[in-house]
């Protein structure tokens, strides 16, 4: 637990004061499990800091994606207040340390999912829909990093912006 909260902090600190890292997987062995955990914590953190959640984000939605980084599943990150960016607001580079900004599709859903979640629950659950752009920065030098590294990242979650909603 004390490795899960050491990673924690240092991707959080490399989040907070946008500053690259190396990869936590060059030092430390951890599993995929252990990446979601280093990432509740480190979302824990933002918490603690008064932030409030917001959402979740799905990551290597694509199958080229997926079929690139060896996976059968999606990864997925947690969003939170701090990270909106409102429609027309600007920001500044230097709160980032690679930023790229890729087109989303938002769903703003009318309660939680469980699980196990069919299409047709997913569908009923959901409310509304928009379009979305999402900035995402790795904090790892050279963009570079392994599946437990993005996941413990945050899946590289850093802001995104939400269009209207169409309901």
């Amino acid at each position: 637990m004390a490795e899960i909260a050491k990673l924690a902090r240092t991707v959080d600190n490399a989040a907070n004061k946008a500053h690259a890292i190396r990869q936590l997987s060059e030092k430390t062995k951890y599993t995929l499990d252990d990446a979601y955990d280093v990432q509740a914590a480190s979302i824990q953190r933002r918490l603690d800091r008064g932030e409030k959640r917001n959402g979740m984000k799905m990551g290597f939605t694509s199958r080229a994606k997926m079929i690139q980084m060896g996976l059968n599943d999606m990864i997925w990150g947690r969003l939170t207040n701090h990270m909106v960016v409102e429609d027309g607001d600007t920001i500044s580079l230097k709160d980032y340390v690679h930023p790229r900004v890729e087109p989303e599709i938002a769903f703003l859903l009318k309660r939680p999912l469980g699980y196990p979640c069919t299409s047709a629950d997913a569908l009923a659950a959901v409310d509304g829909v928009a379009t979305a752009m999402e900035i995402i920065d790795s904090r790892y030098k050279n963009f570079k990093f392994s599946l437990e590294d993005v996941v413990a990242d945050n899946a590289s979650s850093s802001s995104f912006v939400v269009g209207p909603w169409c309901r």
